[in-house]
């Protein structure tokens, strides 16, 4: 009992505070009372805590931040990245359109009027949509986004390794390729290679490359033309929802987000597409977060560079401030993409086995073979269109030697 170590009378009257000096020491120490309180019980003596309270999602301490949600002095919402979702829905449904209905790939690809009045694929379970129609968030298109040589963005040659192909040429030849089957005759599930090639050459690259890219380079000292938002708040924003992220995602954990990827944030009982349902890339951080063992954070990690970014900007931070948390966010988006590349060469490894689980009698094609080619031919394409990717990063950590040798590793393993 700690009461009968020190004297109780002297601790009550005096004001006499005692402390271990470590976890280790069985001594006891006095201390001043202004050492000794920690009214936000966080472990940190109030004179030397930074913050005396919580920090927000933003980073601010006792601040107001819930989620992706920025405001002006009027109330007026300053965040717009409508084209990006819009734009990783496309990427979610066209892998179900290579089995369902191939016809409609460059519909989609490029978001034509007509495809602009389907209905949205991705579901929300027992939630109505409050978009029901892809051209109820937006009309932008895949085809004016992708990677493509001479674009400017810090990308000198954006011909996909191993393909010798433009991206959009080589997304184009897989759709063509989709008309006469799910898998192509040199074993690539095309819908898995086409999702995720997208990714990479849509979502990953405008997001790091681009907009990332310039955002320190655009105005910031007042409202974009008609708009609420300045030019660089929007340029950031707009590179947050190529990560697909809903505007509470850190208020959910990896395995709600893995097993179910909307959530009605604001009780009203529907989804928004805007701000209440996570697509692409986002997905795949929450997932290789929770098979991680804490190993990674991705989750955490690039939607709190985004918000604090966010913050910095509309308070005019400084642009080192703004830029350390640019390079959070394009070094982490470049190890979920190799961490997303790693576990599918995992899967593949397993699948090839030692060979005895193989009846000797597959075709590239899988079309008409065993559950355990289909999965091989799924896995490695899963593998390489993550992998295809990498290299749209300007800021990528990974050299070009490494990156060649691994697609040309990975172009080997097909042919086993």
């Amino acid at each position: 009992n700690v009461f009968e170590i020190f004297p109780v009378k002297r601790f009550l009257e005096k004001g006499i505070y005692y402390t271990f000096d470590n976890k280790k020491d069985p001594f006891l120490y006095e201390i001043e009372k202004k050492h000794a309180i920690d009214i936000d019980d966080d472990g940190i003596c109030d004179d030397l805590d930074e913050c005396i309270g919580e920090y927000d999602e933003c980073g601010v301490c006792n601040g107001d931040c819930f989620g992706y949600e920025f405001y002006d002095t009027n109330g007026n919402s300053t965040v717009v990245y409508s084209g990006q979702v819009v734009r990783n829905l496309i990427i979610t449904d066209i892998k179900g359109l290579v089995s369902s209905d191939p016809s409609l790939l460059v519909g989609m690809y490029e978001n034509t009027e007509a495809n602009q009045a389907r209905t949205i694929t991705s579901g929300t379970g027992s939630f109505p949509a409050v978009q029901s129609r892809y051209g109820d968030i937006s009309g932008s298109n895949l085809n004016g986004k992708i990677a493509a040589t001479g674009d400017g963005y810090g990308i000198d040659d954006c011909t996909v390794s191993g393909y010798g192909m433009e991206p959009d040429a080589l997304v184009r030849a897989w759709m063509d390729a989709a008309a006469g089957g799910a898998y192509s005759s040199d074993g690539v599930d095309i819908g898995q290679m086409l999702q995720k090639s997208l990714m990479g050459l849509v979502s990953y690259y405008q997001g790091t490359s681009k907009y990332l890219g310039v955002v320190l380079d655009q105005d910031n000292t007042g409202p974009d033309g008609d708009n609420y938002y300045t030019k660089m708040e929007h340029y950031w924003d707009e590179s947050f929802g190529y990560f697909g992220a809903s505007a509470d995602y850190l208020n959910r954990t990896d395995a709600e987000i893995k097993s179910t990827v909307y959530n009605d944030s604001n009780g009203d009982g529907s989804i928004d597409f805007l701000s209440e349902n996570c697509t692409g890339l986002s997905i795949n951080a929450a997932k290789r977060d929770d098979g991680s063992s804490n190993m990674y954070d991705f989750t955490g990690t690039i939607m709190g560079a985004y918000l604090e970014g966010r913050h910095l900007i509309s308070t005019n931070g400084s642009n080192a401030e703004i830029s350390a948390k640019m390079t959070i966010i394009v070094n982490a988006w470049e190890k979920l993409l190799a961490a997303n590349a790693i576990h599918y060469i995992n899967d593949t490894v397993g699948d090839i086995g030692d060979g005895s689980a193989w009846a000797g009698t597959e075709t590239a094609a899988c079309t008409a073979d065993t559950e355990l080619c289909q999965d091989y031919t799924k896995h490695w394409s899963e593998m390489r269109g993550f992998a295809v990717g990498l290299h749209y990063n300007r800021y990528k950590l990974i050299s070009e030697a490494d990156l060649a040798s691994v697609y040309s590793l990975m172009l080997s393993l097909i042919h086993i």
